[in-house]
C-alpha cells in the first residue's frame, strides 16, 4: 500500500474539485466561465507557433519552399485559433473582471492594443508570403520578415506569460481581493517553460 501515492491522488482531486468549482463561475456581465486550463493552452500555442516559424525558416534556407509554405498554412490555422482564444476567452473576461482595478485593467487594454498590432503585423506579413509564395528569389526577404515576426512574437509572448497571464483568476478571487490584480501580474511568473 502506498500511503504517499493516495495522499497525492487526493490532492490531485481537491485541485480538480477546486478548479471545477471554478469553471462555474463567470465574469461579470459575461456567460463566460472560468476556464483553468487557459493559460496552459496559449502558453501551449506560443510553443507550437514559434517551432513552426522556425521549422518554416530552416526549409526556406534548404530551398524546401513547399514544405515552408505548409508551416506557415499550419501556423496561420493555429495563429487564428490563438487569436480567438486571446481575444473572447482571455481579454473580455478580463476586462471584465477587472473593473474594479483600473491600473490592471488599462494595463489589460495597452497588451491588447500592443497584441492587436502584432497580429495585424503578423497576418500582413502571412498574406504577403501566400501572395508571392516564397521562392529562391524571394527567400532572403522571406527569412528577414520572418526573423521580424518571430521576434515580436517571442517578445510579446514572454511579456504575456510574465504580466498578463497571472491576472486571469476565477471571478471570485478579484472580488475577494481586488487591487491584487495588477501587482501579481507584475511580480509573478507562471510556472509554464516557454521557449520565448
Amino acid at each position: 500500500m502506498n500511503f504517499f501515492g493516495k495522499k497525492q491522488q487526493r490532492a490531485g482531486l481537491e485541485v480538480s474539485l477546486e478548479d471545477h468549482l471554478a469553471e462555474q463561475q463567470v465574469a461579470p456581465g459575461t456567460q463566460l466561465h472560468y476556464d483553468s486550463r487557459l493559460v496552459e493552452r496559449l502558453c501551449g500555442h506560443a510553443v507550437s507557433l514559434m517551432d513552426l516559424l522556425a521549422l518554416g525558416g530552416s526549409a526556406a534556407r534548404a530551398s524546401k519552399f513547399d514544405e515552408a509554405e505548409r508551416c506557415l498554412y499550419r501556423f496561420r490555422l493555429l495563429f487564428n485559433e490563438h487569436m480567438l482564444d486571446k481575444n473572447l476567452r482571455l481579454y473580455t473576461y478580463l476586462g471584465r473582471c477587472l473593473k474594479s482595478d483600473p491600473e490592471g485593467l488599462e494595463f489589460m487594454r495597452h497588451m491588447r492594443r500592443e497584441t492587436g498590432e502584432i497580429s495585424r503585423q503578423t497576418t500582413r506579413f502571412l498574406s504577403r508570403c501566400q501572395e508571392a509564395g516564397i521562392s529562391e528569389e524571394r527567400r532572403d526577404e522571406f527569412l528577414d520578415e520572418l526573423a521580424l515576426i518571430e521576434d515580436l512574437l517571442r517578445h510579446c509572448f514572454t511579456r504575456e506569460e510574465r504580466s498578463l497571464y497571472p491576472m486571469y483568476r476565477s471571478p471570485r478571487s478579484y472580488q475577494a481581493a481586488p487591487a491584487q490584480s495588477s501587482s501579481i501580474g507584475r511580480r509573478t511568473r507562471v510556472g509554464h517553460a516557454l521557449p520565448c
